[in-house]
């Protein structure tokens, strides 16, 4: 019990000391699924063709290695290349919203 009153304190402590540091207003809620249409896709080479990567990616990198951003208004381009290479990989594409949507209620 002792342990989880302080892990809820350092939680509590860090989240007051550094977020007012970064000075960001970060929307808990996006309007729009994909917030920023403009951003260009990364390259996506064959599945064959990919680079071996032993540890974990750094989410911040961007997919064709020109550097490393942390700014809160870079994060929208970085997430829809992170959504496009999960998309061709990973799960296929997201298929368009029907034109229409409605329930069938059946009973036996």
């Amino acid at each position: 019990m002792k342990q989880i009153y302080l892990t809820g304190i350092t939680l509590v402590f860090l989240y007051l000391t550094i977020y007012p540091t970064y000075g960001q207003d970060v929307p808990l809620v996006f309007e729009r699924e994909q917030a920023t249409p403009e951003c260009a896709g990364p390259a996506l080479p064959d599945y064959n063709d990919l680079p071996v990567v032993r540890p974990l990616p750094d989410p911040f990198m961007w997919s064709d290695g020109s550097g490393r951003s942390t700014r809160y208004h870079d994060w929208a381009c970085r997430r829809a290349e992170i959504k496009a290479e999960i998309q061709h990989y990973e799960i296929g594409e997201k298929p368009d919203r029907p034109a229409e949507s409605g329930s069938i209620i059946s009973r036996r």
